[in-house]
C-alpha cells in the first residue's frame, strides 16, 4: 500500500457551554459558539493490511484573534471488514476572546476508539 496525503479546508464550528449549580440554589449557564475556517493535512502511512500509521494536523482561524491549533498521532489495527482499532495521542490549543469570553485552553492525552465502516 503506498502512503496517502489528504489535505482539507473547511469551516469549524466550535463551542463551549457551562453549567455551574452550588449549593445555595444559585445557577449560572453560559453558551458560546463560532465558526472558523480550517485548513488542514491528514499523512496516511499503512504497514500492511492490518496495522497503518497516520498524522493529522490542523490549524482554524477567523485571521483575527480566535484561533486553535491540532495535532493528532495515532495507529489503528483493522480487526474485521467493518470494525477498527484506533488509539493515539491529541494535542490541542484554544485561543478564544471577545468582549463577554476569554478562552486559553490546552486539551491533550491519550485516545482509543473503535471505528465501524460500512
Amino acid at each position: 500500500m503506498a502512503r496517502k496525503t489528504l489535505p482539507s479546508l473547511s469551516v469549524k464550528p466550535s463551542g463551549v457551554q457551562t453549567r455551574l449549580n452550588s449549593s445555595l440554589n444559585l445557577e449560572l449557564d453560559a453558551d458560546k459558539s463560532w465558526t472558523n475556517l480550517l485548513v488542514g493535512v491528514r499523512q496516511v502511512y499503512p504497514i500492511n493490511d492490518k496495522w497503518g500509521v497516520w498524522i493529522i494536523g490542523d490549524i482554524a482561524s477567523d485571521f483575527d484573534d480566535e484561533q486553535s491549533y491540532m495535532i493528532t498521532l495515532g495507529a489503528n489495527y483493522v480487526m474485521t471488514d467493518l470494525l477498527d482499532l484506533k488509539f493515539g495521542y491529541r494535542y490541542m490549543e484554544i485561543d478564544y476572546e471577545d468582549s463577554d469570553i476569554e478562552i486559553n485552553e490546552t486539551i491533550d492525552g491519550a485516545f482509543v476508539g473503535l471505528t465501524f465502516k460500512w
